[in-house]
């Protein structure tokens, strides 16, 4: 459907899934770091809109915003005591270890150019 102008505005919206796939890199030789739900799948939804705009008979040009959240889960990586020395920041804690933790959502956001040609 398309108005009378030739631009048709438009909202979207749905259910989205994605592999999450986490990594983790240190250069901390003393201490042990243990990851944990490094992959999973990941289910959530996104909402957006956009335009569409009639430039010729069977030419349309348009733009589309959509804003994605993902509930990854809790991927965290375990940091124990290992070999460091007793003032190192992780051994100081009460249980002498600590967590790292990324949280368990993702968002993403993007743009795009669309163009379509009626045959």
């Amino acid at each position: 459907m398309t108005t009378r102008s030739g631009i048709m505005p438009y909202v979207t919206g749905g259910l989205s899934s994605a592999k999450v796939s986490n990594s983790f890199a240190t250069s901390n030789g003393a201490n042990i770091c243990t990851e944990v739900n490094r992959k999973e799948d990941a289910w959530g939804w996104n909402v957006g809109g956009g335009v569409e705009v009639k430039v010729a008979k069977k030419l349309s040009i348009g733009a589309r915003y959509l804003y994605t959240r993902y509930n990854a889960g809790d991927y965290r990586v375990d940091v124990g005591a290992g070999t460091a020395p007793a003032t190192n920041p992780f051994r100081i804690t009460p249980s002498g270890g600590a967590s790292i933790n990324r949280g368990d959502k993702f968002d993403t956001q993007s743009v795009m150019a669309t163009s379509s040609f009626r045959f």
